[in-house]
């Protein structure tokens, strides 16, 4: 998506432009806005964009986010050396800008803002391998100027479109006349916000269909589970919880059987470097006729350990 130097890309008046769940790749920029950005009462949204470019996912050389402007990147990762995003010239004018859950490869997670009024709001993000947990190290990655909400914490800042929201309790926002949807949006827009604390152990049954476990979770956890197959059981590491200290997935006292296949799925090498470390422990597993296959690569200093099992297969 390129906006052209020259042309203007103006919202006003309550309007909204949102990305969700977008793959880029590109030799050279991923979004860029132009030099000529105008948001006022209105929203400016990318989720759950992920990316591999030469220098910066989203892209903006001039303009301003004024009164009642919100600018909100939530899970936006740039995968190499690239940063989340590039704002030289764009003037925050009492407007607000959020960023969430955002990961960049290199050290800057999103520079060039200039800010003469309104707020900065940031949560959980990662930088150059580091999560970035206070003001110091926000102003070593780009924004100098931050207000930090924790990651278990919540903010209207982070939740709501300020323009059309009543109010905010228990990390949910409450609507003024005009507002819709979670966000209070001015009309409801799909969103695919997440994120995960660890979910608990599936313990004591027997499986007999296929299933992916672990979106957005830090732990992945079977206990004396049968896996009766034919079935395909996949953990895919990419889609849990990015923000945990530690990726865990972990199988007990569990058995394999008639043909079941466990998947236990990495990444690409460039979002192996964004993750945090996996910890695989399969312990006292039982296979007859199943398969357990790892595919992919896993993030840095990560450990597999198979002990004490019984795996057998006819040949």
């Amino acid at each position: 998506m390129r906006v052209a130097s020259a042309s203007r890309l103006s919202l006003r008046g309550q309007s909204v432009f949102s990305l969700t769940n977008v793959s880029v790749a590109s030799s050279g920029g991923g979004f860029v806005l132009g030099r000529n950005l105008a948001l006022s009462d209105s929203v400016l949204r990318f989720v759950g964009i992920r990316g591999s470019v030469a220098s910066s996912l989203v892209r903006c050389d001039g303009g301003t986010i004024g009164t009642g402007g919100w600018l909100d990147l939530h899970g936006v990762w740039a995968v190499g050396e690239a940063s989340v995003a590039s704002l030289s010239g764009v003037t925050l004018s009492g407007g607000a800008v959020s960023i969430a859950r955002c990961v960049s490869g290199g050290a800057t997670l999103v520079s060039g803002l200039e800010i003469t009024s309104g707020a900065v709001s940031v949560q959980c993000n990662r930088a150059g391998g580091r999560a970035l947990q206070s003001s110091g190290d926000y102003r070593l990655a780009g924004l100098p100027f931050v207000s930090v909400v924790p990651c278990d914490g919540c903010a209207p800042a982070l939740a709501c479109f300020g323009a059309l929201t009543a109010s905010f309790s228990d990390c949910a926002c409450s609507c003024s006349a005009g507002g819709v949807g979670a966000a209070c949006l001015p009309f409801d827009v799909p969103l695919a916000k997440g994120g995960g604390s660890a979910q608990g152990c599936v313990r004591g049954v027997t499986l007999t269909e296929s299933m992916a476990v672990g979106g957005g979770q830090a732990t992945a956890c079977f206990d004396s589970v049968v896996f009766s197959g034919p079935i395909t059981v996949t953990v895919e590491l990419g889609s849990m919880d990015l923000f945990a200290g530690l990726l865990n997935v972990t199988l007990r006292h569990c058995v394999l059987a008639g043909g079941a296949q466990l998947r236990i799925v990495g990444l690409g090498e460039g979002m192996a470097r964004l993750m945090p470390r996996a910890v695989v422990n399969m312990t006292n597993v039982t296979s007859t006729e199943g398969t357990i296959v790892l595919r992919g690569a896993m993030p840095l200093n990560s450990s597999v350990l198979l002990a004490n099992s019984s795996l057998r297969a006819t040949v």
